[in-house]
């Protein structure tokens, strides 16, 4: 499976009326708050952390800034708000998986970042 068809399957793609410098600012800066406050926490993110990061940070590359937006705010939920079917799942998944470490994700979003600051692209 190509890397564009795993976007396409998250709902990664935007269109005109997502792809504003105000959405992509606003999913910039709470993508970066939550890898911060991990960070300030010493610690890794849980599987259900990492997965909605992950899914936010292909938004993010996809343009679809919205989506971005939907997916960092799932990873912020308490445990307590948690779908726990879905975290069985993921759960269940995550032997199959690799699973990033909060470096890993922290420097994904910084090439992100950096790519969508230099890309004349943000309509």
């Amino acid at each position: 499976m190509t890397e564009t068809c795993r976007y396409k399957e998250a709902g990664c793609f935007g269109n005109s009326r997502e792809n504003s410098v105000r959405k992509a600012t606003v999913a910039e800066t709470l993508i970066g708050a939550f890898l911060r406050r991990l960070g300030r926490e010493r610690r890794n993110p849980d599987q259900w952390e990492t997965e909605h990061t992950v899914y936010a940070l292909a938004c993010f590359m996809g343009e679809d800034y919205r989506g971005a937006i939907d997916y960092i705010g799932q990873a912020l939920l308490p445990i307590p708000m948690r779908d726990g079917e879905l975290v069985s799942q993921m759960e269940r998944d995550a032997v199959d998986f690799f699973v990033p470490r909060l470096g890993t994700l922290q420097a994904v979003f910084t090439a992100l970042v950096s790519q969508r600051h230099s890309s004349p692209t943000i309509h």
